[in-house]
C-alpha cells in the first residue's frame, strides 16, 4: 500500500497502457454476491494463489488505488512494477482500457446474486410459514423420499398445496407406525444370473430410491440388492416409483453391466416389464 505522500496510480502520472486486466472480485457484505463471483475468485486463486488479496495494492485508505473511493466490486490489474493493483470497477471501466466489458460482467454478477437472494428469501419464508405448526415440523422431519421431494418443491416455489401437505402427514404417520412394528421375516430371493451385456430378469430387494438431477431434468434412481448381496443400480421404471419403498421386492428385465471398480455392483439399463413382487 502506498504512503500518504505518494500514490503511484494517481491521475497525473498513471499510464493505462502499463496495466493489464486480470480479473474481477467482490469485497462487499452480500453472501449472494460472493456466490455470484465464486468463478472469478477461483480463477484468481488458481493464477495468483489464495492470498492474492494480500498481495494487492490499494489506496492508502483501503479504497480504489486510482481515486481512493471505497468499492465493493473491484477489478484486478497487474503492473510491471507494482504487481497486483485493485481499482473500483467504475475507474477500471472509464479510465483503463480493458479487453473485456467489465460493466457487463458486473451486471451479470448482480443478476446472479439477485436470483440467489430471491431463492433464499423464498426458502426462508416457506420454512417459516410451514414450521410455525409443530405438526408440520414433525411430519417434514421424517426421512421419506416423497416428503423430501415436496419439501424441495416448497423451498423452490414458496408453497405446497393442501393435498401435498395431507400426503406429507399421511406418509410421516405411516413411516413412524411402520418403524414401531417388528421386522417381518424376509423371504429368500431367487437366484439371479448376471451376465455382462445380456438382458436379465432381475428380482431383488429395494435398498434405496433417490432423485438425481441432470442436464436433462433428472430421474429417479433405484438401487436393488439381489440374491447373494450383489447390487444393481439404474433408472427406476416409472411404474415402480410409487412401489419402490425400501425393503420391497421388485422384478424387471434389463441389460446389465458390471462396475469396473466393484465386482459386487452392477449397472442396469433400459428396464422393461417392471412390477412389484412383495411389499415389505
Amino acid at each position: 500500500m502506498e504512503t500518504a505522500h505518494h500514490n503511484p496510480h494517481r491521475e497525473s502520472i498513471v499510464n493505462p497502457a502499463d496495466y493489464t486486466h486480470t480479473g474481477c472480485f467482490y469485497m462487499g457484505g452480500s453472501d449472494e454476491m460472493y456466490y455470484a463471483y465464486q468463478g472469478e475468485h477461483r480463477a484468481l486463486n488458481h493464477r495468483f494463489g489464495s492470498d492474492w488479496l494480500e498481495q494487492t495494492s490499494f489506496h492508502r485508505n483501503g479504497g480504489c488505488a486510482h481515486c481512493g473511493a471505497h468499492f465493493a466490486h473491484g477489478a484486478l490489474f497487474t503492473h510491471h512494477t507494482h504487481g497486483l493493483v485493485a481499482f473500483g470497477w467504475q475507474c477500471a471501466e472509464e479510465r483503463f482500457t480493458l479487453d473485456s466489458n467489465i460493466a457487463l460482467r458486473m451486471k451479470l454478477a448482480r443478476t446472479k446474486a439477485a436470483k440467489a437472494a430471491k431463492r433464499n428469501r423464498i426458502r426462508i419464508e416457506f420454512a417459516a410459514s410451514i414450521m410455525i405448526d409443530p405438526r408440520n415440523a414433525w411430519a417434514f422431519a421424517q426421512n421419506h423420499h416423497i416428503i423430501r421431494d415436496i419439501w424441495a418443491k416448497g423451498c423452490q416455489y414458496g408453497n405446497v398445496s393442501d393435498r401435498q401437505l395431507d400426503l406429507v402427514h399421511r406418509l410421516a404417520t405411516e413411516k413412524v407406525q411402520a418403524a414401531a412394528q417388528p421386522e417381518p421375516e424376509t423371504e429368500p430371493l431367487p437366484t439371479v444370473e448376471l451376465s455382462a451385456g445380456a438382458r436379465t430378469l432381475v428380482t431383488g430387494r429395494v435398498v434405496s430410491l433417490k432423485w438425481k438431477d441432470s442436464d436433462f431434468g433428472g430421474a429417479w434412481k433405484i438401487l436393488v440388492e439381489v440374491e447373494g448381496g450383489t447390487r444393481v443400480y439404474g433408472t427406476c421404471p416409472r411404474n415402480l416409483v410409487d412401489d419402490a419403498g425400501r425393503g420391497n421386492v421388485v422384478r424387471f428385465t434389463a441389460k446389465v453391466e458390471p462396475s469396473r471398480n466393484d465386482p459386487g455392483f452392477w449397472i442396469f439399463k433400459r428396464p422393461t416389464k417392471a412390477e412389484l413382487v412383495t411389499a415389505a
